[in-house]
């Protein structure tokens, strides 16, 4: 029997650049994902959405984490040369997250089929604007085109991007918001994360906190502090103080600090309860911090 042929993660010109083991991120992007990760409550989850909502209705607030950890992939699969990609097989994307396609789609739609607050990075300023993170095409054949104006195969997403419910798509084509990709080709901030396959293992595994800190973190320098209100406002936490309180979100900062320092993201961190300053400083095993091509090695500013 002939071994079937493995279908390439993405098609040329989108190839991730052979050898490839670090990739830049943007800092506006990061800026962005790290107020917004958390659970959706108050808005329909795109697991039940029974139809195409308007572009009205489009706006969120919150992202889950395997979404914005699938921007973070698409970033590293990125080519220099260009600002889209191509996405033929998403094998590799469900092994990672442990999830079928239909999943994974819907991550894909998360990131292009709705707009969120994004922070702009521009001459030492910060903008906020409403805006997709990511122009996401799904494409399927005629017949099942067709078919969905029909009416006879269901639509599920918003007027941005939508996908066919249950239906095999072709390739999907990913192009970044413009506003990112200025800050990666060098007209504003940007980072570079390092051993790319085992920082996405090590995001997998930790809690949405300490997810949304490395993406706030990444955007400082290694050795960093910072009062309680500003991490707070960073983090965007501040209806989850009103709410639960400042002891109880205060000691879910300190569980997910100590989370990063077990698994090694972290060297050291302290919080001084009379000044109420954080302090930390990152290992350099996932991040490393400064502008591509001008970066510092890693562990050191």
């Amino acid at each position: 029997m002939k071994k079937r042929e493995k279908k390439p993660l993405v098609k040329t010109p989108g190839e991730a650049e052979a050898g490839s083991r670090s990739f830049a991120l943007s800092n506006g992007y990061s800026r962005s994902v790290a107020r917004l990760v958390g659970r959706e409550r108050d808005q329909p989850s795109l697991f039940t959405m029974q139809g195409l909502l308007k572009v009205e209705d489009s706006h969120r607030e919150v992202i889950s984490k395997n979404a914005v950890i699938l921007g973070d992939m698409l970033f590293s699969l990125l080519p220099s040369d260009t600002s889209k990609l191509t996405i033929t097989n998403l094998a590799p994307f469900t092994e990672l997250f442990n999830v079928n396609n239909h999943e994974i789609k819907l991550y894909f739609l998360a990131l292009g089929g709705f707009t969120y607050p994004v922070t702009k990075l521009k001459e030492g300023r910060l903008g906020l604007s409403n805006e997709q993170f990511f122009k996401i095409t799904i494409w399927y054949d005629t017949e099942r085109i067709e078919a969905a104006e029909r009416g006879e195969i269901k639509a599920v997403g918003t007027d941005y991007t939508h996908l066919l419910l249950n239906e095999p798509h072709l390739e999907i084509e990913v192009e970044p918001n413009p506003n990112f990709l200025d800050d990666i080709k060098g007209h504003g901030q940007r980072f570079s994360l390092k051993f790319e396959e085992k920082y996405f293992k090590l995001c997998l595994q930790l809690s949405d906190l300490a997810y949304k800190f490395t993406q706030w973190s990444g955007t400082q320098r290694r050795s960093h502090s910072i009062k309680e209100q500003g991490l707070i406002n960073a983090l965007s936490l501040a209806a989850q103080v009103k709410k639960q309180g400042a002891p109880r979100i205060r000691a879910a900062i300190h569980k997910a600090l100590e989370e990063l320092k077990t698994h090694g993201y972290l060297t050291e961190y302290s919080y001084n309860e009379e000044t109420g300053l954080y302090k930390w400083l990152c290992s350099g095993e996932y991040i490393q911090h400064g502008k591509l091509g001008a970066a510092t090695e890693p562990g050191i500013e």
